[in-house]
């Protein structure tokens, strides 16, 4: 297998679609994958995450093995499954929820294995569109009646909008400098992470 792996990952029934291109280190373990979509995304990282894919189930395992009623059964560990040792062909597909509250369902797609790139390094996101929903905004449908409010200052909720979302939230957003700045410290940003959450 190549180095580089080529991922597209989109937020499950978002229209017009939200999605980022990534390269990745083919051996990024998925808990490294998941924070690097959670920086790419634009997610917050305040809530737990599962993939699924050919029947695997990869996700956090605690050393208790119990964590708020979680079935941890058959789940592969985020932090030595590696991404190489899932996937192995272009098309393939992997299912990754995040906050199982809201269900923020997105759909990574293998685009290509690749030698490496001109980078500096690795993950690198390549291209996408749109900004993430905020975090806590319910799901993707009450998010869209959040920018319709947000959107229509007559709207009997418009003043309320603030306790879900910015009054200067754009939809549109999407710096792709800015994401490869933070995913350039992305070791850093494990580490306090985990300080904070584990």
């Amino acid at each position: 297998m190549k180095d580089i792996i080529r991922l597209n990952i989109s937020l499950n029934d978002s229209a017009p679609l939200i999605w980022r291109e990534l390269a990745v280190n083919s051996d990024i373990s998925f808990a490294e994958l998941h924070h690097t979509i959670q920086i790419a995304m634009g997610w917050k990282n305040y809530h737990l995450f599962e993939f699924n894919t050919e029947g695997y189930r990869i996700g956090l395992v605690f050393n208790d093995g119990i964590e708020d009623g979680l079935d941890i059964n058959n789940l592969l560990d985020a932090d030595t499954t590696l991404l190489r040792d899932i996937i192995s062909s272009v098309g393939e597909t992997i299912q990754y929820e995040y906050d199982f509250g809201a269900n923020w369902e997105h759909t990574i797609e293998v685009l290509d294995f690749d030698d490496a790139i001109a980078t500096d390094s690795y993950p690198v996101c390549l291209d996408g569109e749109m900004a993430s929903p905020p975090d806590d905004c319910l799901n993707i449908h009450h998010y869209y009646y959040l920018l319709d409010v947000l959107n229509n200052k007559a709207h009997p909720d418009h003043g309320d909008i603030g306790s879900w979302i910015s009054r200067d939230f754009d939809a549109n957003a999407f710096d792709i400098e800015e994401i490869n700045k933070d995913l350039s410290a992305i070791d850093r940003y494990i580490i306090q992470w985990r300080k904070r959450n584990l």
